[in-house]
């Protein structure tokens, strides 16, 4: 019996790692791709989001294990940890405008000198928005 449940548990942990979890982190109808835009994370990622042109949308995603999340366009404060070889990589807070049809790729490393920086970068404009990257990547152990 016991040897079954641990199977299961082996089972449900490769499952999830297949397929990545997606977080529609808006109300209403279920809105496109192009009217929204995506950050990715590759569930290492944990982080609290507030809207800043409704203050009555907040998201606490420190507890919550997504790779992909969905929001609104608009102006957001974000606070955003990302885990890495110590218990995080980095941690980054900024507020970003975020487009609709844009994709925002979470990005981490810890570097040589012991420093973790984390940044955001727009997918679509090809540009960080927030926080630092490196410009001597060598250095860095990039984690993803």
């Amino acid at each position: 019996m016991h040897r079954h449940i641990c199977t299961l548990f082996v089972v449900l942990g490769v499952a999830g790692c297949a397929t990545p979890v997606t977080l529609d982190a808006y109300q209403g109808e279920k809105q496109p791709d192009s009217a929204l835009a995506v950050i990715r994370c590759f569930s290492n990622c944990m982080a609290s989001i507030k809207d800043v042109d409704d203050a009555s949308v907040s998201y606490d995603f420190r507890n919550v294990h997504a790779d992909v999340v969905r929001l609104k366009p608009g102006t957001y404060e974000f606070q955003t940890w990302v885990a890495g070889v110590t218990p995080y990589a980095g941690y980054v807070s900024d507020t970003m405008i975020l487009l609709a049809g844009h994709r925002y790729l979470v990005r981490g490393t810890k570097c040589d000198d012991g420093s973790r920086p984390v940044w955001y970068e727009d997918e679509t404009a090809g540009e960080i928005v927030a926080g630092y990257k490196p410009r001597t990547l060598w250095v860095c152990d990039l984690f993803f």
